[in-house]
Order: structure tokens, then sequence, then C-alpha cells
């Protein structure tokens, strides 16, 4: 299963929802998001500057948006998520190479930065899946937990 990648625009969020993951639609919920809130925020965010998306596809349609958005005002510290379909983490290896070839690419455009994820997900292998990529954590943050990826533990994500 090779995953192909390219800027996510609009239309791709809104297959991706059509088809999205169990835990993804936890997390938007969790997160206080409907299905059409998290398009219409999705919209807004491939506006600003700084913001990037990238969406992966298996035999062309959309598995997997990954985003990273700037969250400080010195630009040190930037959130990284994803939406998928249940179809990505049924992919197993493929998708961990997938998911460290874009880590390992945001961390390269920005080095120096620290990178943090949220979850507020009990799926008990988003730990796990996050430590492959090379996150530590998770540092409780009321219903949600962080994990933080630091500029040494990049490599983790450059493993094959």
């Amino acid at each position: 299963m090779i995953i192909r990648g390219q800027p996510t625009s609009i239309s791709h969020v809104y297959e991706l929802m059509r088809d999205l993951s169990t835990i993804s639609r936890w997390e938007i919920d969790a997160f206080g998001y409907t299905t059409w809130s998290f398009l219409k925020e999705s919209h807004e965010l491939l506006e600003q500057p700084g913001v990037e998306m990238e969406t992966g596809f298996e035999n062309g349609k959309p598995i997997v948006v990954f985003g990273t958005i700037p969250h400080d005002q010195l630009g040190k510290v930037r959130v990284v998520y994803l939406v998928a379909a249940e179809r990505f983490f049924a992919l197993g290896a493929p998708m961990v190479r997938y998911a460290r070839k874009y880590v390992c690419k945001v961390a390269d455009k920005y080095p120096g930065c620290r990178f943090d994820a949220y979850t507020a997900s009990p799926h008990p292998q988003v730990d796990r899946w996050l430590a492959l990529l090379g996150f530590e954590g998770p540092i409780e943050e009321g219903r949600t937990r962080l994990f933080r990826l630091y500029g040494k533990k990049r490599d983790v994500a450059k493993m094959k």
C-alpha cells in the first residue's frame, strides 16, 4: 500500500469527513466540533499563513489529513494533528511510515520548534502510536492529554 501525499484542499477534508474513523470522530466531538463546524474551521485554517495541511491518498481516495498550526507568537511551538478514515489505521506499517515521513518533513522545515499533539481519545493505542512517532507524554491537561516532540527526538520519525 502506497500512501501519496499532496497539499490539502477543502474538498479533501469534506470527502474524508464522509468516511471518518471512529477515533477521529470521537476526537472532533471531544474538542467541541460538529462535522460542519470542523469543515468550517478547516476551511478557515487553510486560508491562514503558517498553517500547513497534507492529505494522504490511497488509490485516489483521501484517507488522512495531517496538519501543523503555529501555537505561539515566537514560532517555537506548533500543534500537529490528524483526522483519518478507518482505512488509514488499518494499513499498519505503511500508515506508521507515512506518519513518520510527515512528522520528519515538518520537523525539518521548522528546526528548533517543539511540536505538541493533543488528544482526548480513550483509545488505548493512541499513546503507543504517538510514541512511535517520537512524541513524549502524556501530560494530563483536564480531559485532554498532551504529547510533545522535541528536537533530538525527531530522529525517531526518521526510522524505517
